[in-house]
């Protein structure tokens, strides 16, 4: 494979899209191509991430298709913990407010045409239908259907909300 300096890479590719006319945009593309039919950065990672102080940087350097895209920022939500309870169905959608008393509302919509089985992420209660659900119980969202549940409030000591054990 031909040795490609990657600056020569950046201006033939920037190059490029600054041509008006159409076979010299095509002969530059060309050209960062090898001999052998391989792009110089073939092998090469198409996502990549940078840890920076505290946090993280990610790269996509391609093109991705939906799959792949689902993939990347799955990936990234399950690093920081910020997969939802239906994360596996695309068609139900969570969002999660909560009250200045600390009183946390989980609005659950079923985009779908067909009814979501679903399991309880908390104990609650449905604020459509009155009913009382336990954590882990299995629940039905009808097609297009909607639930508001009032997660029951969160049970902490002292020491585990930063306070002082005793006090």
């Amino acid at each position: 494979m031909t040795e490609i300096d990657p600056q020569d890479l950046v201006r033939d590719y920037i190059a490029q899209w600054n041509t008006a006319d159409t076979a010299e945009r095509r002969a530059a593309i060309e050209r960062l191509w090898s001999e052998d039919g391989t792009h110089c950065y073939a092998g090469t990672p198409a996502v990549t991430r940078h840890h920076y102080g505290e946090g993280e940087a990610w790269y996509v350097a391609t093109a991705l298709d939906q799959p792949g895209v689902d993939r990347v920022i799955r990936r990234i939500l399950d690093r920081h913990d910020l997969l939802g309870p239906y994360a596996d169905l695309p068609d139900v959608e969570t969002a999660t407010r909560v009250a200045p008393d600390g009183t946390r509302l989980l609005f659950v919509l079923n985009h779908a045409v067909e009814a979501a089985q679903l399991t309880a992420p908390a104990a609650a209660t449905d604020l459509l239908t009155g009913k009382r659900i336990e954590e882990h119980d299995p629940f039905t969202l009808d097609p297009l259907g909607v639930a508001v549940l009032r997660l029951q409030p969160m049970v902490t000591t002292r020491a585990q909300d930063g306070g002082v054990p005793g006090t």
